[in-house]
């Protein structure tokens, strides 16, 4: 089980401020803390939200007064309620499960990593861009003058997603060790 706080927040320069993400893990055994920017944290929301839905609400973006310590403290407090909520995920944090982009942005141990990571959803994703790509890349060689009768590559993006569907897990999970 992980359990994840923003214990602390410092100013950095006066264009952006740092918050202490704390983590505790009790299987293996282990805690370590980094600092992440809010634009970091933010994008890591938004990564999540591509494959979880009802995620717990990230706190707002503010235009004005990102630096004050009222508006610090109010962030944190915010942060902490949402990883407090996200971490209770059973989808998200458990072995085997926890995405390997949420445990490399958050530096983790490769121990836990070897417990609780899973690499589907970044090869999954990573597929997925190559994919669009090579069908763009098609798209642009066909001369616009001519009419195209079938979709480029449309075969070979239901084999690759039948193939992907059927993709043993552990073997995903062996490819990052």
């Amino acid at each position: 089980m992980f359990k994840i706080q923003i214990t602390s927040h410092r100013i950095v320069t006066d264009s952006y401020a740092l918050f202490k993400v704390s983590f505790e893990v009790e299987d293996p055994l282990t805690a370590w803390n980094v600092e992440k920017r809010y634009s970091e944290l933010r994008k890591l929301h938004e990564e999540l939200s591509l494959y979880h839905s009802n995620l717990p609400e990230f706190p707002p973006k503010y235009f004005f007064d990102n630096l004050g310590e009222e508006r610090l403290k109010e962030r944190q407090t915010l942060l902490n309620n949402y990883f407090t909520e996200l971490s209770k995920r059973t989808d998200i944090f458990g072995p085997r499960i926890t995405p390997i982009f949420l445990l490399k942005f958050f530096n983790t141990p490769r121990e836990v990593i070897d417990v609780y990571g899973n690499a589907t959803l970044e090869v999954k994703r990573s597929t997925e861009l190559f994919m669009e790509n090579m069908i763009l890349e098609d798209e642009q060689e066909v001369p616009q003058e001519q009419p195209v009768e079938e979709e480029p590559n449309s075969g070979l993006l239901e084999a690759f997603n039948a193939a992907l569907t059927n993709f043993n897990l552990d073997q995903v999970g062996n490819l990052f060790k």
